[in-house]
């Protein structure tokens, strides 16, 4: 039990400080959750740039000094691989269990749809629907238009998020029965709601990304039922909802 723990585990030769905390397995993580960044102040003044704590059962290696990723990053993937981690952060916050090759695939579609003549027709699809986000009432009269203030990261999070979903998953079809100005103005009134239903998940993201020891016992289940409520919702509102209007997107 006490190795489960963590109780035995030691800092070995070559590794940055081990800061266990006075409590077995949670460690520093009320401290953790309470002030994050004060936390981790604190920590630095002690250890130095690197160093590992103990958060309800993980050991958290932080590097506070951004000029030192780089060394890290270089590393080989047998030192550092984020493959395994990955895979673990995507199941508990999406619900999604990666299958045999998943890494293949998906670097193959990469290679296929962001390089050459893939990158060529996403990048033109890009600026059409950033046109169409950004300018589509340029052309207004002054006194017709209505000017909102808006803080410029929130801005820019709306209008790359909402461009981006288009140029991946296809605009809304324009023929005899819809004009090509409905069928944009529908894709802002769709996108616009999507990117409102992805933000309230965005948001509980930290809480569903690190489980157990980012949130205090007694909100666990409650962040669990609202993570899903939102994710369902969102997977509902996205291009493969169940009207099956995905087969139907110029792509």
């Amino acid at each position: 039990g006490l190795y489960l723990l963590g109780f035995f585990r030691q800092r070995r030769p070559g590794e940055p400080p081990l800061d266990k905390g006075l409590i077995p397995w949670l460690g520093h993580v009320l401290e953790f959750h309470r002030n994050t960044w004060r936390f981790l102040e604190r920590m630095e003044k002690k250890h130095g740039d690197v160093f590992t704590v103990q958060l309800a059962g993980f050991y958290i290696t932080f590097i506070q000094d951004p000029m030192s990723f780089g060394a890290f990053v270089k590393e080989s993937r047998e030192k550092l691989d984020f493959r395994k981690f990955a895979s673990h952060l995507v199941r508990r916050v999406f619900g999604y269990s990666s299958i045999q090759n998943d890494h293949e695939i998906l670097n193959a579609s990469s290679n296929r749809h962001l390089k050459g003549d893939g990158l060529e027709v996403m990048t033109q699809a890009m600026m059409v629907n950033l046109q169409n986000l950004m300018l589509h009432n340029v052309e207004s009269s002054s006194d017709q238009v209505t000017w909102r203030e808006e803080k410029l990261f929130a801005y820019c999070y709306n209008i790359v998020f909402r461009a981006g979903y288009l140029s991946l998953y296809g605009n809304e079809p324009f023929d005899s029965k819809i004009s090509q100005e409905k069928a944009k103005e529908k894709d802002r009134a769709e996108s616009e709601a999507l990117y409102h239903e992805f933000r309230k998940y965005d948001q509980l993201f930290p809480r569903l990304a690190y489980g157990r020891w980012a949130c205090s016992l007694r909100h666990i289940s409650s962040v669990r039922r609202s993570g899903e409520a939102r994710r369902q919702r969102l997977w509902r509102t996205g291009p493969t909802g169940s009207d099956g209007r995905a087969e139907q997107r110029n792509i």
